[in-house]
């Protein structure tokens, strides 16, 4: 309108610039803008306006078409229409490549596009810095393709943004519509203080924030909010901006944290006034700014010329269907439809509206919900009928009970608890319809322990750990060998008999846990056999122990009071070390005691040995000595004490000392002192071992000999010898008896 190409190196600005005249571009590749077609390099704008039209089949803005690296518009307005046939179209610019700052500025135009289409920029492909603040969009913002993203402000934003205090009235149409952005993608979006109320139609999907987004897109979203109403159809692709209803709208108690004494007002000559700025005023305004209507429904329009009321307005309909009196009477055909009052100087003011086609019925699918799986929407589950365009649609969602479910408007139930709810759905034109829901919670993670205890005879509950808790799903018990032990529906184990069982519960949805359960039989009684002795030093006793059951499952663990005086090994053995008392304990594992009392003494020294070539060791007596008769010989009591004498040996009638002779010693009251066993090394007989037998070579020879016959004899030491007179040995056997 002003300069087809701008080419700018210096951050120039302008200021007060206005277009009044329609802008036409007629080939395929040219950029139209009501300001420039095209703009490279930095610029700034402000205090400026385009009032007409501006169309081309490539980029399109009301100011700039496409604008190449930043670009500044402050405190203008455009209130041309804005139409493109296949590319980017925004109130302001096509394309923004690059950072673009718009702030306080707003459009009333109607925005038309095959492709990208925003009130405020077709599309955003910024490096960071973009960003929209105290800006609005009135006119209606129409996808005219099925492949287009219809945007309130942005039609398609490709780079970081921020948008600031900020709103949108005007109507959404296009396969991807948004209350702010159609289609976000690969950026950050940055929203605080923004709100929508323009009805938001989509093809595909409809969103508060935006129509659709890729997974590497980050929304930040803070008190911002969206009138539920606008949102016309089930397929909702976010639920970002808070949903308010008309009259919540026009609570100034409904937006948090917003500054009213500066920033933000509410339209003293609007019958329905939402939030309006402060500092960016409309010169012509309307008794409605939106509104929803039955199909067959009109509505006088008001318009106001700086807040008094003006006729001198002409009326009519930039988007949709019907019909407009001049006096401003409505009659509006299905969907949406934008209504504008144009004054002389080119000041537009639009009424937005959707009318529906009232339901006359709303049928509903019951749903069964797994509590496992979090928030689900419920509302394509819903059906309004007739099935037709525009038709009437649900905006409230109501629980029974909320401590099984809650739901948003939006349609989305949170699960709470397993049960039973049921789920109201009220449509705009009134019409409801109730779904049963039945919420249940299947299992989806169990576990028990690895290994569990349990004793014979006992019953014990083995833990189950279950996801949710608690849970709906049924649960199944078994054990591998009922007869170690038995497991009832509720996973109580019963101990039968001592060993292992395999313990496996299994939900009716296919998880399973196992557990090994060892039963047990700990010991009932327990008592040392001896339950106290005397030791001497350097003996070792081997304990035994009496239990109660004999089949226990027990271990059993052996300690000592002292173990300077008695050590005890791990299998009971004592070892006595010096003198002195001591208690041996053992323990079950199951935590039964026995004690056994040990008395600890030093040797007796109460025999002296004759024989210099026997010796005493403890309780035993070894001599090398082979001419053993009388005991005498050997040893001989000490003064107070007598000799009992058992001999291992006895030959015609003679006691003979061999290895095996028992000496117990008394004192002179008749007391039991002592025992000693009387070992005589060599084996005198030649039967290889050292024991009783072995008796001195006299000895042998006098007991062979009086068994002799007339073909045997023998040495001394009993090896044969040849065959001999039986007589030449009578002198031998006389001599060895005398001695």
């Amino acid at each position: 309108g002003i300069c087809g190409y701008l080419y700018t190196t210096n951050t120039p600005s302008l200021s007060s610039i206005e277009n009044i005249g329609e802008v036409y571009v007629s080939s395929n590749s040219g950029y139209a803008g009501g300001i420039s077609g095209y703009v490279n390099g930095d610029f700034s704008i402000s205090d400026s306006k385009n009032i007409n039209k501006v169309s081309s089949q490539h980029e399109v803005g009301g100011f700039f078409g496409y604008a190449y690296n930043s670009i500044i518009i402050d405190n203008c307005i455009n209130a041309g229409d804005i139409v493109g046939d296949g590319r980017a179209v925004g109130g302001f610019v096509g394309v923004a490549y690059g950072n673009a700052i718009i702030n306080k500025s707003y459009n009333t135009g109607e925005i038309l596009s095959a492709s990208l289409c925003g009130g405020l920029v077709g599309a955003v492909y910024g490096y960071g810095g973009s960003s929209i603040t105290n800006c609005f969009n009135t006119g209606s913002v129409s996808g005219a393709a099925s492949s287009s993203s219809a945007g309130g402000l942005i039609g398609g934003l490709y780079g970081t943004t921020s948008i600031i205090n900020s709103y949108n009235t005007g109507n959404v149409h296009g396969r991807y519509s948004g209350g702010l952005v159609g289609d976000a993608n690969r950026n950050t979006l940055n929203v605080s203080g923004f709100y929508n109320t323009g009805y938001l139609v989509g093809d595909w999907y409809i969103g508060t924030i935006y129509g659709t987004r890729s997974v590497d897109c980050q929304i930040n979203i803070s008190s911002s909010f969206c009138l539920n109403e606008s949102l016309t159809g089930n397929n909702r692709s976010d639920t970002f901006a808070i949903p308010l209803n008309t009259n919540e709208m026009q609570n100034i108690a409904s937006f948090d944290n917003w500054d009213f004494d500066t920033l933000w007002d509410f339209d003293s000559c609007a019958q329905n006034s939402y939030p309006v700025l402060r500092d960016v005023s409309l010169p012509l305004t309307l008794n409605y700014s939106n509104k929803v209507m039955r199909s067959g429904e009109t509505i006088q329009l008001v318009a106001y010329k700086n807040g008094v009321q003006t006729d001198d307005v002409e009326w009519s309909i930039s988007a949709g269907v019907g019909s407009v009196t001049s006096n401003g009477r409505l009659t509006p055909g299905c969907g949406p439809v934008t209504v504008v009052a144009t004054d002389a100087e080119g000041n537009k003011a639009n009424f937005n509206a959707y009318v529906f086609v009232e339901a006359t019925s709303v049928n509903v699918t019951n749903k069964t919900l797994n509590i496992a799986y979090g928030s689900q929407n419920i509302a394509t589950s819903f059906d309004v009928l007739p099935d037709i365009e525009y038709k009437d649609y649900i905006i409230n969602y109501e629980s029974s009970n909320e401590s099984v479910a809650i739901v948003d408007k939006y349609g989305t139930l949170t699960p709470i608890s397993a049960g039973f709810v049921e789920i109201t759905a009220t449509t705009i034109g009134g019409v409801s319809s109730k779904m049963t829901v039945t919420i249940v919670a299947d299992a989806t993670q169990i576990s028990l322990p690895n290994t569990f205890y349990v004793e014979r005879g006992e019953t014990q509950k083995i833990p189950l750990t279950v996801l949710p808790n608690p849970t709906t799903s049924e649960i199944t018990w078994t054990s591998s060998d009922v007869t170690v032990a038995t497991v009832d529906s509720e996973g109580n184990i019963k101990g039968i008999k001592s060993g292992k069982t395999i313990i496996t519960v299994t939900t009716h949805n296919g998880l399973s846990a196992t557990s090994t359960v060892t039963v047990k039989a700990p010991i009932t009684e327990m008592a040392f056999e001896t339950p106290s002795l005397t030791l001497y030093i350097g003996d070792e006793y081997n304990t035994q122990l009496n239990i109660i059951p004999t089949d226990t499952t027990d271990t059993i663990t052996y300690s000592s009071s002292n173990s300077y005086t008695a050590s005890v090994s791990t299998k009971g053995v004592i070892t006595a070390k010096q003198a002195g008392f001591v208690t041996i304990t053992a323990t079950s594992s199951s935590g039964q005691k026995a004690y056994c009392n040990i008395t600890i003494k030093q040797w007796p020294s109460v025999v002296t040995l004759v024989d210099s070539q026997a010796s005493i060791d403890k309780d035993i007596i070894t001599t090398n000595t082979t001419a053993i008769r009388n005991l005498s010989k050997l040893i001989t009591a000490k003064e107070g004490y007598t000799l009992d004498v058992t001999y291992s040996h006895t030959t015609n009638g003679l006691n003979y000392c061999g290895t095996g002779t028992v000496i117990n010693v008394y004192d002179d009251y008749g007391n039991f002192v002592i025992s000693y066993t009387l070992v005589v090394n060599g084996d005198i007989n030649g039967d290889s071992v050292c024991n009783a037998l072995d008796v001195t070579d006299t000895e042998r020879m006098s007991t062979d000999a009086l068994t002799f016959s007339a073909l045997q004899a023998y040495a001394a030491n009993g090896s044969p010898k040849e065959i001999v007179d039986v007589s030449s040995y009578q002198y031998v056997l006389n001599k060895a008896l005398a001695e």
